[in-house]
């Protein structure tokens, strides 16, 4: 049986296991199952089957099987290194089957006592590297506090930065970012980026793109610091007082202007309809302006009646809208064109109702 086992493997190019054994013995219809073969030869292993030597018995047979693996390959002595490496020794098991077998952690397996850390801030240091680069982690100290139990002789951060008074950017040998100190030098360096990446000179556009400089801060930090709002910050309020294209000031002017270009140029009165051509008025300042200039969603600033708030007020609507625009009764059709009837919410409904397009579609 052996014998034909290996023809078998070697013709099909199969895996010597009992798994493989129990998959593929019906390619010989004179091969029993592997558990009749068991029971037939006094239940004998898997190994004894294949003539292969039995696993180490014993922990510290492992161990020191492991150890010569590590100095003949020069292996990292890690976790992940043991996974990839230890079928080098057909004798050493995996490691799940060990911790099954010894109730054993990897640190006891390798024979580390507990808090035997490293001795010094390089050999930490180094330690650190090694798990970034084989858990490809992030090299940040939220990514260290997380996962520097991967190797138990790392001390936690805390540990690290009273032992030897360093903070995490003297840790992993970075030098700190000294931000702008003053507002001048921030909004002359935001100007600087807005022109040579073509940024539109939002706040939204800040918070997107100020890391292009490592020296800004965000929008949230300089609010905070220097106690001013967006405007103050790009100096609108100056612009407003000297030239002769002035925004318009109040929320209502700035809908009463947006409603005339709705009804002159037959625009759909959406929030992408306002973006498009809002520039049909010169006065009339972009959403996000506005938006954070009164507070308002686009919702409130049109003044729409509220959302439907029954699924079946949203698809009798919404098919209104299907037949009235002849358009495809599809979810993504459903997301471009949900806003032709402003009281139609976004799919976020079907969240809120925990169901899917479909369901919905057919009445569910």
């Amino acid at each position: 049986m052996r014998e034909a086992w290996v023809f078998l493997v070697e013709a099909y190019g199969l895996k010597n296991s009992s798994t493989s054994y129990n998959e593929n013995y019906k390619k010989d219809p004179r091969l029993p199952s592997f558990g009749t073969i068991r029971n037939k030869f006094n239940n004998i292993s898997w190994n004894e089957f294949i003539g292969a030597e039995e696993p180490y018995e014993t922990i510290d047979e492992m161990r020191e099987a492991w150890v010569r693996l590590v100095e003949e390959h020069q292996l990292e002595h890690t976790t992940i290194s043991y996974n990839e490496h230890y079928k080098k020794d057909p004798r050493l098991l995996s490691l799940d089957t060990i911790k099954k077998k010894f109730n054993t952690l990897w640190s006891d397996f390798i024979g580390f006592e507990k808090n035997t850390f490293y001795k010094t801030l390089k050999d930490t240091r180094s330690a650190w590297k090694i798990l970034v680069r084989e858990y490809r982690l992030k090299n940040t100290k939220i990514s260290y506090d997380k996962n520097y139990k991967k190797n138990p002789r790392l001390p936690s951060f805390d540990t690290i930065k009273i032992n030897y008074n360093v903070n995490w950017n003297q840790f992993i040998e970075v030098e700190e970012i000294e931000f702008y100190e003053t507002l001048e030098e921030i909004r002359k360096a935001w100007k600087i980026l807005v022109r040579e990446y073509r940024l539109q000179n939002t706040e939204l556009f800040y918070n997107s793109n100020y890391k292009k400089d490592p020296r800004l801060p965000s929008f949230a930090t300089v609010s905070r610091r220097f106690n001013i709002r967006w405007f103050e910050f790009i100096g609108v309020k100056k612009r407003f007082q000297v030239t002769k294209t002035n925004f318009y000031e109040t929320l209502e002017e700035i809908r009463e202007a947006w409603m005339n270009l709705v009804e002159r140029y037959g625009l759909e009165n959406t929030q992408p309809s306002y973006k498009k051509n809002r520039k049909r008025d010169r006065r009339l300042p972009s959403f996000d302006t506005f938006r954070i200039m009164f507070n308002v969603t686009w919702r409130e600033f049109i003044q729409a009646e509220p959302l439907y708030e029954t699924l079946e007020e949203i698809r009798e609507a919404w098919i209104t809208v299907v037949r009235e625009y002849g358009l495809k009764n599809t979810n993504g059709s459903y997301r471009e064109n949900h806003q032709k009837d402003p009281r139609l919410p976004s799919t976020h409904f079907l969240v809120k109702f925990k169901i899917t397009w479909g369901e919905f579609k057919n009445g569910k």
